[in-house]
Formats: C-alpha cells, structure tokens, sequence
C-alpha cells in the first residue's frame, strides 16, 4: 500500500487520464479490459485497489482530427502543470 498512498494526488477528481484508439478496438474494448479489474490495463490495476472504486465515474472525449495518443500527454502535461505530478494511476508512458 506504501507505493499507491505515495501515488495518490489530493485535491482532484481524477485518478487516471488514458486514451482509446479506434484502430485497437475503441473506447469499448478499453473499458472492457478495465472493467475486468486490470487484467490488461495498466491504470486499472492501481484504481482497483481504491476503497471507493464501486463509486468512480468514467468520461471520455472524442477527438476528432487528433490523435488519441496525442491528447492523452497533453492532458497528462496539464494534470502534472496544476498538481505536480500524474495521476495516481498514470505511472509511465
């Protein structure tokens, strides 16, 4: 528990920024492979260990015209620009 209590970013929301290609299945496959409690998703692995996990909201945004992958580190570069860091269940690229 040490690493996800040293991961956890107070004062938001927010608990993973990540990204769904269409070309690889979509949005659908990605929360797919999130629902069954990170099996094959990397940030799923660490939210699944939150007390309140039952409770979290999904969202998305389409981007049409950009790149998932591309609006995935801008908003993660914002994220660390206000907090300091990533999220909590972001941990590399």
């Amino acid at each position: 528990m040490d690493d996800l209590a040293s991961r956890w970013v107070p004062g938001t929301p927010v608990v993973y920024i990540g990204k769904a290609e269409a070309k690889v299945g979509g949005l659908r496959k990605r929360l797919g492979q999130f629902a069954r409690k990170g099996a094959s998703h990397q940030g799923g692995r660490s939210i699944w260990q939150l007390a309140d996990q039952d409770e979290l909201l999904v969202a998305w945004l389409t981007t049409p015209g950009e790149s998932a992958e591309d609006v995935e580190v801008r908003y993660r570069a914002a994220f660390a620009d206000v907090y300091g860091r990533w999220p909590f269940a972001n941990r590399k690229r």
